[in-house]
């Protein structure tokens, strides 16, 4: 649990909360590529094969058992988790977003109102997920967010993770940014947001795991999305080997 945080970090972090409290009612089409969010008939095919690729590959990772999902936000993940687990639990800081994920789950999972910087898990779990959450993840919150993952996880237990890769085509071609602080003002009320956006490499996130005392194996479905999972590296664990899909 982070305590005493500066106020300027704590108030980064709740215009963060509300950029995505005001974006619920619009988030899927950026999934789905619609509205405002439209791409060119070839980009839109692309984005749609790589979205089913990556849905195949979370498939095939098998996220069974127990499973927690923090940052669940609408439920474009959280109904597909609840096809293989045998319990879902649902951690959003957004109240709307969770309202939209419940209608799309129709009730078959057990939802939780929070700030993931500051809850802590009642149970331990076979699986925890989080999609397009980690570049949230302010850097100096990177380690203290995977301490909250590890101390989430049964024994054996592993993450499954999900994130935008830089060079997806759907924003101007640039350098990747060194800075973690974006401007948003696609809520739909008009107001620009501060938000935190870090963007990972598979490489480069797979080192800096592996500097927190994990095992990771990730991959990129194409130039979109990055894929992994990773266990918490113990004596029983730290021969095992895997591939994202």
């Amino acid at each position: 649990m982070v305590s005493q945080e500066p106020r300027e970090d704590r108030e980064r972090l709740d215009e963060q909360v509300a950029y995505y409290r005001a974006r619920a009612p619009r988030y899927d089409d950026w999934w789905l590529r619609s509205s405002d969010y439209a791409l060119d008939p070839g980009r839109k095919a692309e984005w749609d094969a790589e979205v089913a690729r990556l849905e195949t590959a979370v498939d095939d990772l098998r996220p069974e058992g127990s499973v927690l999902e923090l940052a669940c936000g609408t439920g474009l993940w959280t109904r597909r988790l609840s096809r293989h687990a045998e319990h879902v639990v649902a951690v959003d800081s957004s109240p709307e977003a969770i309202e939209r994920n419940r209608e799309r789950t129709k009730g078959c999972v057990e939802y939780v109102l929070a700030d993931i910087f500051s809850w802590e898990p009642r149970e331990h779990y076979d699986v925890v997920f989080f999609s397009f959450w980690l570049s949230h993840v302010p850097p100096d919150r990177f380690a203290a967010f995977w301490g909250l993952v590890r101390r989430s996880l049964a024994p054996g237990g592993r993450a499954i993770f999900i994130d935008n890769l830089w060079g997806d085509g759907t924003r101007p071609a640039a350098p990747r940014p060194n800075t973690f602080e974006q401007a948003r003002t696609d809520a739909g009320n008009g107001r620009r947001y501060r938000i935190v956006k870090v963007f990972y490499e598979p490489g480069e996130l797979t080192g800096a795991l592996e500097g927190l005392g994990w095992h990771a194996e990730i991959g990129a479905t194409g130039r979109s999305f990055l894929l992994g999972w990773a266990r918490p590296v113990t004596p029983s664990s730290s021969s095992r080997r895997g591939t994202p899909g």
